[in-house]
């Protein structure tokens, strides 16, 4: 099976709770610089068989949404589960039988996913590295109205395929008691590696 997509992701966890068996959950909100390759191309596309269009889609490069994490941080060993939602949306405009109402066209994807890791310590207590597996859906939808409008109108899927990952990911452990145990943060930057892209339906007609 060959890699063939890259993801490079930066989460920070503003809560977390670290307790006295080594047992932690976080909550919080994670970033995320992706390539999307064949989302993007089916945005140019879009865009070039279109010149009357006064607001071209632009391309998504950014997802962003919650987290969650619970897990054990041994000395040693940790053992993380993480839910993740990223999501991101992007619009195009073209003239309407009114000046004032254009046509506008949302174009929206979303992807939950769930991954399962385990590492080793490097700093101990504080900074680990390793390695998890991620399974999750992955949806494209979009809608087209006027924009007076078009937020009442629901989303069609476009596509939804599900995407098998392996993550790369250090966490470094932040208390703010000397005992370790109690609040604080976890930050978890990671690097996301796809085995397979995302075959896209082109997008309908306006």
């Amino acid at each position: 099976m060959i890699i063939r997509y890259l993801a490079a992701i930066f989460l920070f966890a503003p809560l977390a709770i670290f307790g006295q068996s080594s047992f932690y959950f976080g909550a919080g909100w994670n970033f995320a610089f992706t390539p999307l390759p064949d989302l993007n191309e089916v945005i140019k596309e879009y865009n070039d068989v279109r010149p009357y269009l006064t607001q071209p889609m632009k391309s998504i490069h950014f997802l962003n949404g919650p987290e969650l994490s619970l897990g054990l941080m041994k000395p040693k060993v940790i053992l993380d589960f993480r839910w993740s939602l990223q999501h991101a949306k992007k619009t195009a405009q073209a003239p309407g039988n009114s000046a004032s109402d254009p046509v506008e066209r949302n174009l929206k994807i979303r992807s939950n996913t769930v991954g399962l890791g385990v590492g080793t310590s490097i700093i101990r207590s504080k900074l680990y590295a390793g390695l998890s597996i991620d399974l999750g859906p992955v949806k494209v939808f979009t809608r087209v109205g006027n924009e007076s409008g078009i937020k009442d109108l629901k989303y069609d899927a476009v596509s939804k395929k599900t995407r098998v990952a392996t993550t790369v990911f250090l966490a470094w452990k932040l208390t703010f008691k000397s005992d370790g145990i109690g609040p604080g943060v976890l930050i978890r930057p990671f690097a996301q590696f796809y085995f397979f892209h995302i075959a896209l339906l082109k997008l309908p007609c306006d």
